[in-house]
């Protein structure tokens, strides 16, 4: 076979693969997703330090509660009344003695945070990705008469949406 017709042969290969390569079929497939409502919650301690029954004054001090949710979720963010509650009255103990404290949403220490929702919790909207952080308020009224020790209870922050 000589030369030119090697290169004819080729290029009508060539012309026939390219036709072949043009023809397509084509399939449309979706996708999705389902965004769910989320939240975290975390909070750090409220440490009062340390407490004199002599004393006319109040101890205050305040902790954090910081939480981060889905975009546009609402929520309601409660404090538990502690392990040593009595009733609704907040309470710390040695194991034996108690020293009653509360917990406020404001630095006036008018409004108590408790677990009741749409009572004495705090109503929280989420404008997207980011954390918000909240003060805790605690107040240790003075003039508790109790026996000298280490006091503490364990309260629970609770998220709810």
């Amino acid at each position: 076979m000589s030369k030119k017709c090697v290169l004819s042969l080729v290029a009508v290969i060539g012309l026939a693969w390219s036709g072949m390569a043009s023809a397509a079929t084509t399939a449309n497939f979706e996708v999705s997703a389902t965004v769910l409502a989320n939240c975290s919650i975390f909070a750090t301690a409220i440490p009062f330090g340390s407490y004199d029954p002599y004393s006319a004054s109040d101890v205050t001090q305040t902790g954090t509660v910081t939480v981060s949710c889905t975009k546009s979720t609402n929520a309601d963010i409660a404090l538990s009344h502690g392990a040593n509650a009595n009733g609704s009255t907040r309470r710390m103990t040695d194991g034996a003695n108690f020293l009653t404290y509360e917990l406020y949403t404001t630095a006036a220490h008018d409004s108590v945070w408790g677990d009741n929702v749409g009572t004495d919790t705090v109503s929280y909207s989420s404008s997207g990705i980011g954390d918000t952080t909240l003060t805790v308020y605690g107040l240790l009224p003075a003039g508790q008469d109790v026996v000298p020790g280490s006091y503490s209870d364990t309260v629970t922050a609770t998220i709810i949406f």
